[in-house]
C-alpha cells in the first residue's frame, strides 16, 4: 500500500509504504520517504498492462522549487522508486493518472487553485435515496477515446452497459420463487463469494430526472423511487441463518456485484440459495448473472 505521507502542515510531502499478505491487512509499515529525494503530494499508481511495470505520478509541492508533475518508474517488485521517466516541467498541475489504450497513454491532471475562484466549471453528482443514504453513490460515465485524433472526451449517456451476453436468472421473488446453486466446493472455513446481478428497468424503478424534482419526489410518470432491491441468501438450506444481500438497481443490463462473507463446508455438496426480501415496496430479488467463489483468506 502506498500513500501521501505528511504531517499537519503539510511539510513533510512523502511517500507511505506499507505491506499485507491480504488488501483487508494488517498492514506493516516500511517507511516513508522523499520519492528520488524529491517532495510527493497526490500520489498515485499506474501498471502498464503491457508489460505489467508499475509507475508512480505525483507533484512536488507549491513552492517555487517544486509546481512539476513526476512519473517515476518503480523496481519490478515495486517496492522501490528507480528512474524517473518523464516531468511535466513547472505545469503547476495536481492529481496526476494515466489512462491507456492500446496504442497510447494519455496523462490527466487537475489545476489546483485551491478555493480561489476560476474559470472552469463541473458537475459533481450522485443518486440520492433518502431510505438509504448509503446508498446515495457517484455517477460514473465512460469516458470516449479517439486514438487517431488524440482527445478525450466525457460525453452524457443516459444509460450504458457493458455488452451483456451471459445468461440471467430471473424471476427471484421472496420465499416463493427462489434459484438455488449446487455442487458449490467449500473449505469449511469463511469465504468469499461475489454474486453478480443485474436490474431491467421497469416503471417500478426507472428514475427521470427533470428540473424541479427533488427531495425524493416521484418522477414525472409516476413511478416509484426503488433504488435497490434486496435479497436473502441461504447456505446448505440452513434458514435459521439468513444473510441479507444488498443489490443497488442498475439500468439497461449494466452488471453490478455485491459480496457477502459465506460459511461452506468442506467439500462439493455445499448449495447456495437466493430468494427475496422486502426493500419498502415489493420482495423482488435482482436479476443474477452468476456468483464467484474465492478461496479463503490466510
Amino acid at each position: 500500500m502506498f500513500w501521501h505521507a505528511d504531517n499537519s502542515t503539510y511539510g513533510l510531502l512523502l511517500q507511505g509504504f506499507a505491506t499485507s499478505d491480504t488488501p483487508a491487512g494488517p498492514y506493516t509499515f516500511v517507511n516513508a520517504t522523499a520519492p528520488m529525494g524529491n517532495w510527493s503530494q497526490d500520489y498515485g499508481l499506474f501498471t502498464d498492462y503491457k508489460d505489467g511495470r508499475s509507475y508512480a505520478l505525483y507533484s512536488n509541492g507549491d513552492s517555487v522549487e517544486g509546481r512539476d508533475v513526476y512519473i517515476t518508474r518503480y523496481n519490478k517488485e515495486v517496492s522501490e522508486l528507480e528512474e524517473v521517466v518523464y516531468r511535466f516541467n513547472k505545469f503547476d498541475l495536481e492529481a496526476p493518472t494515466i489512462v491507456q489504450t492500446d496504442n497510447s497513454y494519455y496523462a490527466l491532471m487537475s489545476h489546483k487553485t485551491g478555493y480561489r475562484p476560476n474559470s472552469e466549471f463541473f458537475a459533481n453528482m450522485d443518486k440520492w435515496d433518502s431510505n438509504s443514504l448509503w446508498e446515495s453513490r457517484y455517477i460514473w460515465l465512460p469516458i470516449e477515446i479517439d486514438d487517431k485524433k488524440k482527445t478525450l472526451e466525457l460525453a452524457w449517456h443516459d444509460v450504458y452497459d457493458l455488452n451483456v451476453h451471459n445468461t440471467i436468472l430471473t424471476g427471484i421473488y421472496g420465499n416463493d420463487s427462489t434459484v438455488t446453486f449446487e455442487g458449490i466446493e467449500g473449505t469449511g472455513k469463511p469465504q468469499w463469494v461475489s454474486f453478480y446481478y443485474q436490474t431491467l428497468p421497469s416503471l417500478s424503478n426507472l428514475i427521470i430526472l427533470t428540473k424541479g424534482v427533488a427531495g425524493g419526489t416521484p418522477d414525472r410518470i409516476g413511478g416509484k423511487w426503488q433504488l435497490r432491491r434486496i435479497s436473502s441468501v441461504v447456505v446448505n438450506g440452513n434458514t435459521s441463518n439468513v444473510e441479507t444481500l444488498y443489490q443497488r438497481d442498475t439500468h439497461k443490463s449494466i452488471i453490478l456485484s455485491t459480496p457477502l462473507q459465506l460459511t461452506l463446508e468442506k467439500g462439493k455438496q455445499n448449495t447456495i440459495t437466493i430468494g427475496g426480501l422486502y426493500n419498502g415496496f415489493d420482495y423482488k430479488g435482482a436479476d443474477l448473472d452468476r456468483i464467484v467463489v474465492y478461496p479463503p483468506e490466510e
